[in-house]
């Protein structure tokens, strides 16, 4: 059996460190948000943290709090599958087929990632959000610099589905496309839960369902092939829609999720603490910003692992086919020395943490680049119209990803 040591990693503190009060709100607001979303799942995960590194809970599986751990677990794929009994993937096949990419391993895998690695490189993605988000972000800017009050909310999630979209090679009539297209992958994705190891023939029909709304608007995009949408690289690599199908619906849910739960939480965060200010005046510290709001948000809060080999883990014994749920919602926070607790712009991530948001290994998200270019460019034009203070809130309740159902803004 193999042994992976426990490492600890430790993040500096910056400067830009806000009073207590604010960081105090802050971490208030950011609880509801889990609670509101995932109030089981949130307590079993506080007690997991507090037990152990590696914490074994019935029907759960062993749940990893610790960073260094995560990352193993993550980057070892002959020890810790995506696929097999233990894996949340195994579920999603029921529903997506065997291509959806997320419920792939090995070589398939792999020559699948390298077909789309160029559609997510970061001048791809620069260039695509400097074109599809201009005619948003005006608008917001200019409800703002009028003086009313934009909702985030609802602002993040035309953004991303504006991006998925053209991605998938969807034609945008208007924001409420992006917004149905939204509310679709929601419908979608509550299907599973962190228990889920199979889904019902129930389930299965209700996320079909969804499975369609989200994806056949893109058969015209596939059947256009063609080197800029992913459909039409699909396409090439000599996919049916059908197996096609499953990639595309994962994109659609991840590309208007993630985004649409991370820029409104880091955008609160922000002000919460005090320190939007603070970042209007430090511009080239917005990429740092966006980076520490992922580390703290955790839009993926959970990863599921199928283990493969009896090995180790932290002081765990683990045994073939048995279920590891990383909780990186608790291993990002988990490294920090109690002075430093909290959201922090000017944080210098340490090696160990940096982009553990977006997973690690062969598994990495292969649209992180797009995600953090979104999120920048969103939040660059949203600093740019001055002050702002959060003037309603509301918690989305029931939701995958922890976020808020409306955050409204406004100058001043």
């Amino acid at each position: 059996m193999s042994r992976v040591p426990v490492l600890r990693f430790r993040l500096a503190r910056s400067a830009s460190a806000a009073p207590a009060f604010g960081q105090w709100r802050a971490r208030w607001h950011e609880r509801r948000l889990y609670l509101a979303a995932h109030p089981f799942a949130y307590c079993l995960a506080a007690v997991a943290r507090r037990v152990a590194s590696v914490c074994t809970i019935p029907r759960i599986g062993h749940v990893v709090s610790d960073a260094a751990l995560a990352k193993h677990v993550l980057s070892t794929p002959e020890l810790f599958a995506k696929t097999g009994p233990g894996a949340l993937s195994d579920a999603l096949t029921q529903v997506m087929g065997s291509k959806a990419l997320v419920n792939m391993d090995g070589e398939p895998h792999r020559l699948l990632r390298a077909r789309l690695r160029d559609i997510f490189a970061p001048r791809f993605a620069a260039e695509l959000v400097a074109r599809i988000f201009a005619p948003a972000l005006a608008e917001a800017r200019a409800a703002l610099e009028a003086g009313a009050a934009i909702d985030v909310v609802r602002l993040a999630r035309i953004l991303a589905g504006r991006s998925a979209c053209a991605l998938a090679g969807i034609e945008l009539t208007s924001d409420e496309r992006c917004l149905e297209m939204h509310r679709h992958g929601r419908d979608f994705a509550r299907a599973l839960s962190l228990a889920t190891r199979r889904l019902t023939g129930a389930q299965v029909a209700h996320a079909r369902e969804r499975f369609d709304a989200l994806t056949l608007s893109a058969h015209a995009a596939f059947a256009a092939g063609g080197e800029t949408t992913v459909p039409g690289r699909l396409r090439a690599a000599g996919l049916t829609f059908d197996e096609a199908r499953g990639l595309i619906a994962i994109l659609l849910l991840a590309g208007t999720e993630t985004t649409a739960s991370a820029l409104p939480r880091l955008v609160a965060l922000l002000v919460d603490t005090g320190q939007w200010a603070a970042l209007r005046a430090d511009p080239p510290r917005v990429a740092a910003a966006v980076d520490e709001g992922l580390r703290l948000t955790a839009p993926v809060a959970l990863v599921t692992r199928n283990v493969v080999s009896a090995t180790v883990l932290g002081d765990r014994r683990l045994r073939p086919g048995e279920r590891v749920v990383v909780c990186l919602a608790s291993a990002l926070k988990a490294q920090e020395a109690a002075a430093d607790a909290g959201f922090d712009y000017g944080r210098v991530q340490a090696p160990g943490v940096a982009n553990l948001w977006f997973g690690q290994g062969p598994h990495a998200c292969p649209g992180a680049a797009l995600a953090r270019r979104e999120i920048t460019t969103a939040l660059e034009a949203l600093l740019a119209c001055g002050d702002v203070r959060v003037v309603r809130r509301r918690y989305a309740r029931d939701a995958v990803f922890a976020g808020y159902a409306r955050l409204e803004v406004r100058r001043g």
